[in-house]
């Protein structure tokens, strides 16, 4: 590891975490640390790697960045950010699947889910992947599948990526996506929701593409629980429920209380970090084939607590419902990615999740099955191709050449523009176009008209093509708060 630069000394970071402690209430909590560069990976290195043409080297950071814990209170996280070398098409917030162990994050590369952000930036995108609290650094036990604290590390690691970006004298890209896989696919769905709720204009995302995830807790979640079909990663169950304690504090009194007693060991042991994720798997199954004939999850615990899960009433279901990531309409364009034949996460879920959004209104919101044959492990690869090919969909400017020609010599202001849009250009234009993200004309002049009336259109981004008389083009964001 190449231990190149540290943005901050230690009693900076000291200073930062004080004034966390004193301002916490007032702040968003997200703030760089230090970074360090891991390494970097040729475009060749890269195409024999993925055996898909890169378009691009890629340098890989190691991130640390203040931001709120699952207490609330300050707390240093960690993440992976992957930069490509050359011109960036946008930067993708990658959200990562289940980890088995709390140092088994992206940002020591000891996840696959790091080369999934490698891969993003070999095509040109900057990959920032947050390890998530109690992960990595960040201190506590994992808030597994917990729709606010996922969505904070991602978002708070974006914001610092801002401050990395001016560090390394990089510009920050056109497009923000999101997008994430199994768990990062829940992450991901709740990740985009905060980022389009957030109440500055700071950050506008383009569109995301959360992949096999889990975004329907209360519904698909605990009626696997409750199933009588066989489930082989019953820990995926006992993770969930330790993690949200570590958040509510009211999920149960005591786990002797919930969790049979020839079950208890080591259920006790994983919530104490003495076993890991797949050893407590290894050990319940044999343990529930011996005991139970089958593998289901609703025989770890009492009767009594499943019952809670039962009762729509309950506070076990409210806690559940509270993470259900679906329950919004997005103004931008988002695909669902998922696998027919998945055996961890339901393809339920995308089809559930796509029912909501579109009967609320969604305009660009689609469920879109890759494989009717492909299990959880497969259905990642395509399901990641299929989102840089849906992502570049947004990359609309046609050479770095073209770019700078007309984009410093072209303005489009105020951006963001509540009533009126003005253009200003010291170049010769031969039509100025506005789209919707649907890909709509809203707005179209060819005449040298350099003001539009824009009160009429609907909250959310645009996209403004500019052609000159060489025929040279610029696709400009204008967003319309």
């Amino acid at each position: 590891m190449v231990n190149r630069t540290r943005l901050r000394t230690p009693l900076m970071k000291g200073l930062i975490l004080m004034v966390y402690l004193t301002l916490s209430s007032t702040l968003s909590g997200q703030a760089l640390l230090s970074y360090d560069e891991l390494g970097s990976i040729s475009a060749d290195s890269l195409t024999r790697l993925f055996a898909i043409p890169a378009l691009n080297d890629v340098v890989q950071y190691r991130i640390s960045y203040a931001t709120l814990g699952s207490d609330n209170l300050p707390d240093t996280a960690s993440g992976l950010f992957v930069l490509p070398l050359g011109r960036a098409k946008g930067i993708i917030a990658y959200q990562h699947g289940t980890t088995a162990a709390k140092d088994e994050v992206p940002s020591n590369l000891t996840l696959a889910d790091a080369f999934i952000a490698i891969g993003y930036a070999s095509q040109g995108y900057m990959c920032s992947a947050a390890d998530y609290l109690g992960l990595g650094t960040s201190r506590g036990f994992h808030p597994y599948v917990h729709a606010e604290t996922q969505s904070r590390a991602g978002l708070d690691m974006l914001l610092a990526m801002r401050e990395l970006l001016s560090e390394l004298e990089v510009d920050w890209p056109p497009n923000i996506f999101v997008s994430g896989y199994s768990q990062g696919g829940h992450a991901a769905m709740a990740l985009a929701r905060t980022i389009e709720e957030r109440m500055t204009d700071d950050l506008w995302l383009t569109a995301s593409a959360p992949m096999s995830g889990p975004y329907d807790i209360s519904g698909g979640t605990r009626e696997l629980i409750l199933s009588d079909e066989e489930y082989d990663f019953v820990g995926y169950v006992v993770y969930i429920l330790r993690g949200y304690q570590e958040i509510y504090g009211d999920m149960y009194s005591s786990l002797q209380e919930i969790v049979r007693a020839e079950y208890l060991e080591e259920i006790q042991q994983f919530a104490t970090h003495e076993i890991d994720l797949n050893q407590l798997n290894a050990i319940l199954i044999p343990k529930l084939i011996a005991n139970e004939g089958a593998v289901l999850p609703r025989k770890l615990f009492e009767e009594a607590y499943i019952d809670q899960f039962r009762d729509t009433t309950s506070q076990v279901f409210m806690r559940l419902e509270e993470n259900d990531t679906y329950r919004w309409v997005p103004q931008h364009p988002m695909r669902m990615y998922y696998c027919e034949a998945d055996e961890q996460v339901s393809f339920t879920n995308a089809i559930t999740a796509s029912a909501y959004m579109n009967q609320g209104g969604a305009e660009d919101v689609e469920a879109v099955n890759l494989s009717s044959t492909a299990g959880h492990g497969p259905c990642a690869i395509l399901a990641v191709l299929n989102s840089i090919a849906f992502f570049n969909q947004f990359d609309l400017i046609s050479s770095a050449h073209e770019e700078n020609e007309v984009l410093h010599r072209t303005y489009l202001f105020p951006n963001p523009v509540e009533s009126t849009l003005y253009l200003q250009s010291e170049l010769e234009l031969q039509s100025l176009t506005l789209f919707d993200m649907q890909g709509r004309q809203v707005l179209h002049s060819a005449n040298g008209i350099t003001s539009w009336d824009v009160t009429h259109l609907k909250r959310g981004l645009y996209l403004a093509r500019a052609i000159n008389k060489q025929g040279a083009v610029l696709v400009q964001r204008v967003v319309k708060p």
